[in-house]
């Protein structure tokens, strides 16, 4: 054997039986309707609810591309606490580690969309996650006076958009949310046997070129 095929080959086998498990994610659009607001002052507030129960799955929320409303970074208003981490328009980083919470305060356009990817092993998109708590993502607009909360989707929270992935790591949603169409990759399962076929024909395609040159 060859010593390319003695290297690559051992090296293609274990590189496809080491690839690791990898967490799903899911990637929302948040479309909210903020013509009644449009030209009024406001705040958002942005938060994944920290693991404060046990045997809730991590969960990292991600949001970009956030448009709409014309940020005020230097409101004294404005704060980032715990785990959060970025700053809008993106990205933005929250976990449920800990406690976080990101507010800012804006100037309203007619619309305001983001998006918002879900990742970690608490998510799951075929149901298969096994925990016991879930976990929450919201984003919460307040008025001027941080009294009144607007573009109310859920009345019990006062939220415009939730993201609730359950215990088994379903994703559903309160809101004007769309779930955004990806184009699959193979997972390292998959990957691992694409790796092990490569090595395969490898081998198979060495063994031929030595009957031949006996022949």
């Amino acid at each position: 054997m060859s010593n390319f095929l003695r290297v690559v080959l051992p090296a293609l086998l274990l590189a496809a039986l080491g690839l690791p498990a990898v967490a799903d994610s899911i990637t929302y659009l948040a479309t909210i309707d903020t013509s009644s607001q449009s030209g009024n002052y406001g705040y958002v507030d942005l938060e994944l609810n920290a693991s404060g129960l046990s045997g809730m799955g991590p969960v990292v929320a991600t949001i970009f591309n956030f448009s709409g409303a014309t940020l005020n970074p230097s409101d004294p208003a404005n704060g980032e606490s715990g785990t959060a981490s970025g700053s809008l328009p993106g990205p933005l980083t929250l976990d449920n580690s800990g406690f976080n919470d990101y507010f800012e305060g804006m100037t309203f356009g007619p619309e305001i969309t983001f998006d918002v990817t879900l990742t970690g092993s608490g998510v799951s998109l075929t149901g298969s996650a096994a925990y016991t708590q879930g976990s929450v993502f919201s984003a919460v607009f307040y008025d001027a006076t941080i009294t009144d909360n607007l573009f109310v989707s859920d009345p019990t929270t006062g939220a415009a958009v939730e993201l609730n992935v359950a215990p088994n790591g379903l994703v559903s949603v309160t809101g004007p949310v769309t779930p955004v169409p990806v184009t699959p990759i193979p997972e390292p399962r998959s990957l691992s046997l694409i790796l092990c076929g490569y090595a395969g024909l490898l081998l198979v395609g060495w063994r031929r070129r030595v009957v031949m040159d006996a022949c």
